[in-house]
């Protein structure tokens, strides 16, 4: 399993608590990640979420 650093922002408010990690969609194409695939988030703590290609706006 390969790791990425990547840099987290606020998301609009109708995204809080979804469980989706909001991704530039050249990211997602350059990784060769699936939309709805699980990914593991680490900081203090660990979370999983599902990947889901952001819009320009985002």
């Amino acid at each position: 399993m390969s790791e990425i650093i990547l840099k987290v922002d606020e998301i609009p408010q109708q995204h809080v608590g979804s469980g989706k990690a909001i991704v530039d969609p050249k990211i997602i194409e350059d990784q060769k990640w699936n939309t709805g695939q699980i990914l593991e988030l680490t900081y203090n703590k660990k979370t999983h979420v599902k990947l889901w290609p952001g819009t320009p706006e985002e």
